[in-house]
């Protein structure tokens, strides 16, 4: 089974002074993905949105997207000390940050270009393996 599909009927409207290529994906998860292939770049850049925001928070928690959103980036089960991971991500070319809005949070990294391909996974693996552990 393909990691993605081609969803029917999708188009991108580009400038045409625009150089850069663009690729609509939607993965079998249900994740939708925009590629964006720019030629001149030095960086590499990613970006993602989860549909979780202030709105989100229980009455008698507010600001608990916010505070998550912080807790991810303490620890992953390859960086579990608190700093290791973001360490790893300045050591390698890399920065990332996140916000919080009312419907969405939103991740993003970025790498020297050189380093992008190899360290992408690892920055995600906060989204995907984090530590929550109790200290």
């Amino acid at each position: 089974m393909e990691a993605y599909t081609l969803p029917p009927m999708q188009s991108i409207i580009v400038s045409p002074n625009d150089h850069r290529g663009y690729r609509y994906l939607e993965l079998t998860n249900g994740l939708r993905v925009l590629l964006v292939n720019d030629p001149l770049a030095t960086q590499a850049a990613a970006s993602m949105a989860v549909n979780v925001g202030h709105f989100d928070d229980p009455v008698n928690r507010p600001g608990m997207a916010h505070f998550l959103e912080h807790m991810l980036f303490l620890g992953t089960e390859k960086y579990p000390d608190a700093g290791s991971f973001l360490s790893f991500i300045n050591q390698n070319g890399g920065n990332n940050n996140a916000w919080t809005g009312t419907e969405l949070t939103n991740f993003s990294t970025r790498y020297r270009l050189r380093f992008f391909q190899n360290r992408w996974i690892a920055s995600v693996s906060f989204l995907l393996r984090r530590c929550l552990t109790v200290s």
